[in-house]
Protein backbone atom coordinates (compact mmCIF):
# COMPACT_ATOMS: atom_id res chain seq x y z
CA UNK A 1 0.00 0.00 0.00
CA UNK A 2 1.35 3.23 -0.94
CA UNK A 3 0.69 6.29 1.34
CA UNK A 4 0.87 9.60 0.30
CA UNK A 5 1.10 13.18 2.73
CA UNK A 6 -2.08 15.17 1.52
CA UNK A 7 -2.17 18.56 3.02
CA UNK A 8 -5.31 18.21 4.30
CA UNK A 9 -7.93 19.50 6.92
CA UNK A 10 -10.62 17.62 9.22
CA UNK A 11 -13.32 19.30 10.45
CA UNK A 12 -16.80 19.39 12.51
CA UNK A 13 -19.62 21.48 11.28
CA UNK A 14 -23.53 21.18 12.11
CA UNK A 15 -25.65 21.48 8.76
CA UNK A 16 -29.65 20.63 9.20
CA UNK A 17 -29.32 19.79 13.00
CA UNK A 18 -26.92 16.84 11.68
CA UNK A 19 -22.86 16.95 13.26
CA UNK A 20 -20.52 16.70 9.94
CA UNK A 21 -17.16 15.20 10.70
CA UNK A 22 -15.57 16.36 7.28
CA UNK A 23 -11.66 15.54 5.60
CA UNK A 24 -10.55 17.83 3.23
CA UNK A 25 -7.66 17.69 0.63
CA UNK A 26 -7.01 21.35 0.25
CA UNK A 27 -4.99 21.16 -2.11
CA UNK A 28 -7.84 20.32 -4.65
CA UNK A 29 -10.01 21.72 -2.29
CA UNK A 30 -12.28 18.85 -2.25
CA UNK A 31 -14.19 16.95 0.55
CA UNK A 32 -13.12 13.48 0.51
CA UNK A 33 -15.26 12.16 4.05
CA UNK A 34 -17.93 13.25 4.84
CA UNK A 35 -18.91 11.42 8.18
CA UNK A 36 -22.41 11.98 9.47
CA UNK A 37 -21.98 11.39 13.63
CA UNK A 38 -25.10 10.84 15.75
CA UNK A 39 -23.94 11.95 19.57
CA UNK A 40 -22.90 8.61 21.25
CA UNK A 41 -22.26 6.43 17.83
CA UNK A 42 -18.40 7.50 17.61
CA UNK A 43 -15.18 8.15 19.12
CA UNK A 44 -12.17 9.98 18.40
CA UNK A 45 -9.54 8.13 20.18
CA UNK A 46 -5.93 8.32 19.65
CA UNK A 47 -4.28 5.18 17.82
CA UNK A 48 -0.62 5.90 18.31
CA UNK A 49 0.37 9.39 20.06
CA UNK A 50 3.79 8.86 18.95
CA UNK A 51 3.24 8.73 15.24
CA UNK A 52 0.05 11.28 15.73
CA UNK A 53 -2.12 8.97 14.25
CA UNK A 54 -6.03 9.52 15.79
CA UNK A 55 -8.65 6.84 14.72
CA UNK A 56 -12.81 7.75 14.34
CA UNK A 57 -14.64 5.02 15.21
CA UNK A 58 -18.40 4.24 15.15
CA UNK A 59 -19.88 1.84 17.62
CA UNK A 60 -23.03 1.11 15.50
CA UNK A 61 -20.72 -1.00 12.92
CA UNK A 62 -17.26 -1.75 12.73
CA UNK A 63 -16.18 0.86 10.61
CA UNK A 64 -12.73 2.92 11.89
CA UNK A 65 -11.11 6.08 10.00
CA UNK A 66 -7.51 6.87 10.73
CA UNK A 67 -6.13 9.67 10.51
CA UNK A 68 -2.20 11.31 10.64
CA UNK A 69 -1.76 14.31 11.89
CA UNK A 70 1.17 15.60 10.70
CA UNK A 71 2.31 18.79 11.85
CA UNK A 72 6.17 18.83 13.12
CA UNK A 73 5.50 20.97 15.63
CA UNK A 74 2.70 19.81 17.47
CA UNK A 75 3.88 18.31 20.91
CA UNK A 76 2.34 15.01 21.98
CA UNK A 77 0.49 16.52 24.98
CA UNK A 78 -1.22 19.20 21.99
CA UNK A 79 -1.77 16.45 20.57
CA UNK A 80 -3.53 14.26 22.75
CA UNK A 81 -5.77 17.37 24.15
CA UNK A 82 -6.58 18.02 20.23
CA UNK A 83 -7.85 14.45 20.31
CA UNK A 84 -9.62 14.94 23.70
CA UNK A 85 -11.75 17.45 22.75
CA UNK A 86 -12.68 16.57 19.35
CA UNK A 87 -13.70 13.46 21.00
CA UNK A 88 -15.75 15.72 23.75
CA UNK A 89 -17.17 17.57 20.59
CA UNK A 90 -18.92 14.00 18.49
CA UNK A 91 -20.10 13.21 22.19
CA UNK A 92 -17.86 10.55 22.01
CA UNK A 93 -17.02 8.18 25.40
CA UNK A 94 -14.45 9.19 27.61
CA UNK A 95 -11.75 6.23 29.66
CA UNK A 96 -14.46 5.55 32.19
CA UNK A 97 -16.90 4.60 29.67
CA UNK A 98 -19.48 7.59 29.92
CA UNK A 99 -20.28 9.68 26.81
CA UNK A 100 -19.26 12.95 26.82
CA UNK A 101 -21.89 15.84 27.11
CA UNK A 102 -22.01 19.22 25.73
CA UNK A 103 -24.69 22.11 25.10
CA UNK A 104 -26.83 20.58 21.98
CA UNK A 105 -24.90 20.01 18.74
CA UNK A 106 -22.84 23.30 18.96
CA UNK A 107 -19.53 23.21 17.04
CA UNK A 108 -16.26 25.36 17.28
CA UNK A 109 -14.17 25.94 14.37
CA UNK A 110 -10.40 26.52 15.31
Amino acid sequence: MLITPLCSLVYLEEEDGLLHFYYKDLSSSSVVEDLIIFPGDATFKIANKSNKVSVLKFNSSSARHFFWHQDQGLSEDEFEARGKRVNELIGGETEEGEAETTSGMEVEAA
